[in-house]
């Protein structure tokens, strides 16, 4: 999958961490309509054989034409739109604008001034404790997609937001790798831990415990 924008992006909640972000054309999502629910609306329209140029001929009373190529188009029911928006509250001058905004936003979608697309963020660069662990993120493992390729301050939001996420997954991901196997304990200064009667030591051999001993019974001599 090839991208078409990069860029660099620094957070200052998270100094040391320099994180890319890529725009990846989403070609899973569909069309608007068949996405989310529309105030009204939208089918193929098509002109008859006596009229090859004439979209006006496909369609119907309160349907506006969204977009026409040759001989076939999409139509938007408007005035159902303003009618159900009204009968969801709003007045009447509030309904003919969602309906509006409405036609609007979808023909745009039609006439490529919009595509849906997916933002992915990964790390190029992090604190040296925590490398490792980047090195092992795919690039997809923080990305959304179904993002409105129009709505920059959205698509910026959701870029920073997935940074701080892969930050987060970053440091849970490493104090699970030093997690005692047997206890669970992220930190162990000791290095040991018991379970039950067992004491295990950072070798992983398993010394049985004197009842109430801090540590590994050395004096038992019992290995496992």
């Amino acid at each position: 999958m090839t991208h078409y924008h990069e860029e660099a992006l620094h957070l200052p909640d998270h100094p040391g961490w320099v994180f890319r972000v890529r725009h990846y054309v989403d070609d899973v999502h569909g069309y608007p309509w068949g996405e989310m629910t529309m105030l009204g609306e939208v089918r193929e329209v098509r002109a008859n054989r006596y009229s090859y140029h004439n979209h006006a001929t496909g369609k119907r009373p309160g349907e506006r034409v969204l977009d026409w190529t040759n001989s076939a188009g999409w139509a938007y029911d408007w005035l159902g739109a303003v009618k159900e928006a009204r009968r969801h509250g709003a007045s009447g001058p509030d309904a003919v604008k969602a309906a509006n905004h409405e036609f609007e936003y979808l023909r745009r979608y039609l006439t490529g001034q919009w595509h849906w697309m997916g933002v992915a963020v990964t790390a190029t660069k992090c604190p040296p404790e925590l490398d490792a662990v980047r090195a092992k993120l795919d690039e997809f493992d923080h990305a959304l997609w179904g993002c409105e390729s129009d709505a920059h301050d959205y698509t910026k939001e959701v870029a920073e937001e997935l940074a701080c996420d892969l930050v987060r997954s970053a440091k849970a991901a490493r104090a699970a790798s030093k997690a005692c196997p047997h206890c669970g304990a992220v930190s162990n200064p000791a290095g040991w831990c018991h379970v039950g009667t067992l004491g295990y030591l950072p070798d992983g051999r398993a010394i049985r415990q004197e009842s109430g001993a801090l540590g590994p019974s050395i004096n038992s001599g019992e290995t496992e």
